[in-house]
C-alpha cells in the first residue's frame, strides 16, 4: 500500500524541505497507474497540503485526476472544468486540459476530447512536471481516432508517443502506447505486428496489474481473432483474475464480456450466460453502453443457442433499440469531430491565404516602387528635353525678370512628384488584378 517517494515528499512538505507542487507532482503521477487502493490512500492526504486559497486551482486539479482514474467521470468533469477556469494558463493547466479531454473521451464526447488534449499539448511543458501527462495526450489522441476509424493517425499519435517516452522513460507510458499500436495492427488485419506489440507491452517490467490484465485482454482477444479459442480463454481468465484482484471492477465487466464471447465459441453456454449478467449489472452501473449493447447480443445469441427463443427475442429487442441510439449519436460525434477538423484546416488555409496575400501586395508594393522610379526618371529626362528646348528660350528672353524665371523651373520641378503619384496608382491596379486572380 505505502509509497516510499509520497511518504518521503510528505514529510519533506510537512517540514518545509518541499513545495506542495512537488508532492502533487508525485501523486498524479503514481495515481496514472491506476491503482485504485493507493489513490484513494494518498489522495486525502495530498490534498490536505493543496487545501488553501493560493493552491485552489492545484487542489480542483489533483482532485479532478484522482477522479478520472478512479472512473468518476462526472465529477472529474466538474472539478477539471473549475481548475481550468481557475489557473487558465501554465502546466498545471495543460494537465487539467490532459485529463479534461480524457474525461471526455469516456464520457462519450469525441469532439471536445479532441479540443482539450490539443490544448493540453500547447499548454503542459514536455520538460516540466507532468510529461507523463504530455505523452498520454498522444495516447489519448490516438485511441479517440481509432474510435473513428482513422488507424493510420491513430498509428501516428500512439508512435509520436512511444518515441517521447524514450527520453522520458515511464512503464505506463511505454506500455500504453505498445498496446494502442497492437490494437491498431489488429484493426487493420496486420496480425503479426499485432502479436509482436502484445508480446512487447506485456514484456514491459514492473508494469501494474491493471496494464498487465488489459494487455492479457487484448491477447485474448488476438487469440478469439484467430479461431484459437483454448488460448484466448486462458488469457481472459487470467486477465479477469488480475482485474478482481485490482478492484478493477468496469475493466474487469470487459474481460468478462470477452471470455463469454469465447466461451460461447466453445459452446459452454451456460458458464457465458453467468458472466454476461454478472457483467451486465457491472456495465449498468457504469452506464457503459458499448459493453452493455455487446452484452445484450451475446446473450440473445446464446438463448438462441439454448433453444430460449422468448428470452433471446427479448434481449435481442433490446439490443437493436440500444444499438440504433448508441450508433445515432456515435455517428453524430464523428460528424462533429470531422466538421471541427475541416475547420480548423480551413482556419489553417485561411491564415496562410492572408499571409500569401500580403507577402504579395508586399512584393507589389516594392514592385511598383521600383516601376514608378525609373518612369519617374523618364519624365525627369522628358522635362529636361523639354525645358532645353522650349522653355530655355523663354526664361533668357524673360532673364531681365529673374522671378519669371525662378517661377518656371519650380513648376518643372513641382511637375515631378504628380507624375510619379499617376505611375504609382496605374501600378497599383495593376498589382491588384493579379493578387485577386491568385
Amino acid at each position: 500500500m505505502n509509497d516510499p517517494i509520497l511518504d518521503k515528499l510528505i514529510e519533506e512538505v510537512e517540514a518545509n524541505e518541499a513545495s506542495p507542487l512537488e508532492l502533487m507532482s508525485a501523486f498524479v503521477n503514481m495515481v496514472s497507474e491506476s491503482n485504485f487502493q493507493k489513490t484513494r490512500y494518498y489522495k486525502p492526504h495530498v490534498l490536505k497540503y493543496l487545501d488553501s486559497e493560493t493552491y485552489r486551482g492545484q487542489h480542483l486539479a489533483c482532485s479532478g485526476v484522482a477522479a478520472f482514474f478512479l472512473t468518476e467521470f462526472e465529477d472529474a468533469k466538474d472539478q477539471l472544468v473549475a481548475a481550468i477556469d481557475i489557473l487558465k494558463h501554465g502546466d498545471v493547466c495543460g494537465l487539467a486540459h490532459m485529463v479534461l479531454g480524457a474525461t471526455y473521451r469516456s464520457l462519450g464526447e469525441i469532439d471536445l476530447a479532441v479540443k482539450e488534449l490539443h490544448l493540453s499539448l500547447d499548454m503542459l511543458k514536455p520538460d516540466g512536471h507532468f510529461p507523463v501527462f504530455y505523452s498520454y495526450a498522444f495516447y489519448q489522441l490516438g485511441e479517440l481516432h481509432q474510435v473513428v476509424l482513422e488507424f493510420e493517425t491513430a498509428k501516428k499519435y500512439y508512435s509520436q508517443g512511444l518515441d517521447f517516452i524514450e527520453s522520458h522513460p515511464q512503464k505506463t507510458a511505454e506500455f500504453r502506447f505498445l498496446n494502442g499500436l497492437a490494437n491498431v495492427y489488429s484493426n487493420i488485419g496486420e496480425m503479426s505486428l499485432a502479436k509482436k506489440y502484445l508480446d512487447k507491452c506485456l514484456n514491459v517490467k514492473d508494469i501494474s496489474l491493471a496494464e498487465k490484465s488489459r494487455g492479457l485482454c487484448d491477447l485474448g482477444i488476438y487469440f478469439f481473432n484467430r479461431e484459437e479459442l483454448e488460448d484466448s480463454k486462458k488469457s481472459l481468465e487470467e486477465s479477469l483474475k488480475l482485474r478482481k484482484k485490482a478492484s478493477l471492477e468496469d475493466a474487469s465487466a470487459t474481460s468478462m464480456i470477452e471470455l463469454a464471447r469465447t466461451l460461447i465459441g466453445l459452446d459452454e453456454y451456460d458458464e457465458a450466460i453467468s458472466l454476461l449478467k454478472k457483467a451486465l449489472t457491472i456495465v449498468t452501473k457504469f452506464n457503459s453502453t458499448a459493453k452493455k449493447i455487446k452484452c445484450y447480443l451475446l446473450l440473445a445469441n446464446c438463448y438462441t443457442y439454448t433453444n430460449k427463443y422468448k428470452d433471446a427475442t427479448s434481449f435481442y429487442s433490446k439490443y437493436i433499440q440500444l444499438n440504433t441510439e448508441f450508433q445515432a449519436d456515435r455517428e453524430r460525434e464523428v460528424f462533429k469531430l470531422k466538421n471541427k477538423q475541416i475547420a480548423d484546416q480551413k482556419e489553417i488555409v485561411d491564415a496562410k491565404n492572408i499571409e500569401l496575400k500580403d507577402t504579395l501586395e508586399e512584393l507589389a508594393r516594392v514592385k511598383r516602387s521600383r516601376k514608378a522610379i525609373f518612369f519617374s526618371i523618364i519624365t525627369a529626362i522628358f522635362l529636361v528635353l523639354l525645358t532645353e528646348v522650349f522653355l530655355d528660350p523663354i526664361i533668357e528672353s524673360n532673364s531681365y525678370n529673374s522671378m519669371i524665371s525662378l517661377l518656371v523651373k519650380v513648376c518643372i520641378a513641382l511637375l515631378l512628384k504628380p507624375m510619379e503619384s499617376i505611375y504609382e496608382k496605374i501600378l497599383f491596379k495593376k498589382a491588384i488584378k493579379l493578387t485577386d486572380n491568385i
